[in-house]
């Protein structure tokens, strides 16, 4: 059961990740595809940390997906705050 669980979760990430690439290529922005793959890569890692049945690799899982949250948090704050300081800087 582990490694079907595995076998999905990889699906699922590759099938985000190709969508992402297509929509930020669409936009000419492929140097942006670390900044949002870097948050799903973490996610992915802590959602499969969280199948195990030791209890301290269950706690690192729970913190992989937190802190994949919180950096989506962090950079959509930096990128409001910079835009509005571009902005008035105008």
């Amino acid at each position: 059961m582990f490694y079907f669980q595995l076998v999905i979760e990889g699906l699922v990430f590759f099938t985000l990740a190709l969508f992402l690439v297509l929509i930020l290529r669409k936009f000419e922005r492929k140097g942006l595809m670390a900044y949002f793959l870097l948050p799903l890569v973490l996610f992915v890692i802590g959602f499969t940390m969280r199948l195990n049945s030791n209890s301290e690799i269950i706690d690192m899982g729970f913190f992989f997906t937190e802190i994949s949250n919180v950096w989506l948090y962090v950079l959509f704050t930096l990128f409001l705050l910079l835009g509005q300081i571009r902005y008035w800087k105008k």
